[in-house]
């Protein structure tokens, strides 16, 4: 009876973990990004941004950039959002925090680094942050698996003497 046990508590400790790494975030954080990061000056910038799926509009603030006013952005599918927008010569180099509204109250911000005219900037790599959270997520469902099976274990022994 005690065997049995063992691998229903490390199915309920892997789904528990499962379920904790794909519930969303909190209403008021929406995921958002910029590609290439870093964009040389007079370069292009993709910003997106994923809303709820209530969000029917979203809005970037073009301020930190030098720009004007805050630029609609075209929905993509529900709750998700992008907007290109090229960047001016003359922001200053450096990193910018590019604020994005949705209509639902959501809001992202994405850092993006404007790199002078001067520096090269290497092909856009795509994804290092989604592939870090990845293999976090898989080390916290493999640390609780692996919890469950050296407490099993445990009970196992303790039951032994």
């Amino acid at each position: 009876m005690r065997r049995a046990r063992l691998p229903a508590v490390a199915a309920i400790s892997f789904a528990a973990s499962v379920a904790a790494l794909l519930t969303p975030a909190a209403a008021s954080a929406a995921v958002s990004s910029a590609n290439p990061d870093p964009v040389r000056l007079g370069g292009t910038a993709t910003f997106r941004i994923m809303c709820g799926t209530s969000a029917t509009s979203a809005m970037l603030s073009g301020t930190d950039l030098g720009l004007a006013h805050d630029y609609p952005m075209d929905a993509t599918s529900a709750g998700h959002f992008s907007l290109t927008l090229d960047i001016p010569r003359n922001v200053a180099p450096g990193p910018h925090d590019v604020q994005m509204t949705c209509s639902n109250g959501d809001s992202g911000t994405v850092r993006v680094r404007i790199a002078s005219h001067r520096e090269t900037v290497d092909a856009p790599t795509s994804g290092a942050a989604m592939t870090a959270a990845v293999l976090g997520g898989g080390g916290a469902a493999l640390a609780a698996v692996c919890g469950a099976i050296v407490l099993g274990r445990r009970q196992e022994l303790d039951s032994s003497d």
